[in-house]
């Protein structure tokens, strides 16, 4: 049986944070060149980004026997539960489904759309991998983790940042930490982000603040810039001024969680 695995993403008006999805999707087919778990990986984007969901379904459809989607999304969101499976369904016909799991037919093909991986691990990971190059357990450093946030989703949003903090924890485990929103959540407004700059300041001599964010865009190059200059305690503050893509561990492991669940 042929398949394929279809990495969705939000999309972007930023043509810079489309083409880190279309990288993504670069080192997902790299990764599984090595044992070949699906025979093709394609992306597709919710908004913003061509392709579109039902234009990758309907063009996939056509080349495999079973499509496999996966969300590249850090949390549960309306998109995750409503906009993704409604896009899906534009192009697939749905016939049930549990755990989850949802799935779809089209002519001759089966569709599997599955929930968003397991993101407080990867998130970890990626984290300590980004924090690596700059900084060691000993360095007397606090962190402050950026997310996106959602007003709708909060108490999911805040479980995955405490857990993604007790993870790297493991591997920093001296260094203070805490999460703090910068989207629509927080009106795009830099004043939180400072205010949480200030208070780690006074808990560590120096301040990494992380990115938890899939591509770099607006909150990197305006929310988390102003913040850091709006921050008393700018010039003890190290910006990674990143996001989590580009990471060829979290392709594997993207492709693992995949593999495992279709």
């Amino acid at each position: 049986m042929t398949r394929t695995l279809l990495i969705v993403a939000h999309g972007s008006r930023s043509r810079a944070w489309n083409d880190a999805i279309a990288a993504f999707a670069g080192d997902v087919r790299a990764a599984n060149a090595e044992e070949r778990e699906f025979d093709a990986i394609a992306h597709a984007f919710m908004e913003f980004g061509s392709p579109s969901i039902p234009e990758a379904i309907e063009t996939e459809c056509e080349r495999c026997e079973e499509l496999v989607v996966q969300p590249l999304f850090l949390s549960i969101s309306q998109h995750v539960t409503e906009d993704i499976p409604a896009e899906v369904e534009k192009a697939a016909e749905r016939v049930g489904g549990s755990g989850g799991v949802a799935l779809f037919v089209r002519k001759n093909a089966r569709v599997i759309l599955l929930p968003p991986p397991p993101a407080a691990p990867l998130l970890a990971d990626n984290a300590a991998w980004r924090l690596g190059p700059r900084f060691t357990p000993a360095d007397g450093f606090g962190v402050v983790l950026v997310l996106y946030g959602s007003s709708q989703y909060g108490e999911a949003w805040d479980e995955l940042a405490r857990e993604t903090l007790a993870r790297l924890a493991l591997t920093y485990p001296d260094a203070p930490m805490t999460w703090v929103y910068a989207g629509d959540v927080a009106g795009f407004s830099p004043d939180p982000v400072a205010r949480a700059i200030d208070d780690m300041a006074h808990r560590a001599e120096r301040v990494a603040v992380v990115p938890g964010l899939v591509a770099r865009g607006v909150i990197q190059t305006e929310v988390i810039a102003a913040a850091v200059e709006r921050a008393h305690a700018r010039e003890r503050v190290v910006n990674l001024d990143d996001a989590i893509l580009p990471d060829p561990a979290l392709a594997r492991a993207f492709l693992d969680a995949a593999e495992k669940r279709a």
